[in-house]
């Protein structure tokens, strides 16, 4: 069995991980370890945003996201300031 591969999104990370399937919003969210930031890529729309309000910094027992009104000191966690999801 063969199979073709493409590349979607070149986020033009050094790091990325976590990604996680955010269904409400439609969009892989993901981290840039190095280079400290929040990714939003929709599949639909091909729209890729790097969100600078959020710092994402590495810790041994995880991440950290830390956005205007919401942070978290372990695991992954993360809030849109616009719809107040966590």
């Amino acid at each position: 069995m063969t199979a073709d591969f493409s590349l979607v999104l070149d986020a033009q990370c050094a790091l990325a991980e976590s990604p996680v399937w955010w269904a409400e919003a439609g969009v892989l969210v993901f981290i840039d370890i190095t280079g400290r930031r929040l990714h939003r890529f929709d599949p639909q729309s091909g729209r890729h945003e790097v969100d600078a309000r959020t710092l994402v910094a590495s810790h041994r027992r995880g991440v950290a996201a830390m956005s205007p009104g919401c942070a978290r000191e372990s695991g992954y966690w993360a809030q849109a300031a616009s719809s107040g999801a966590n």
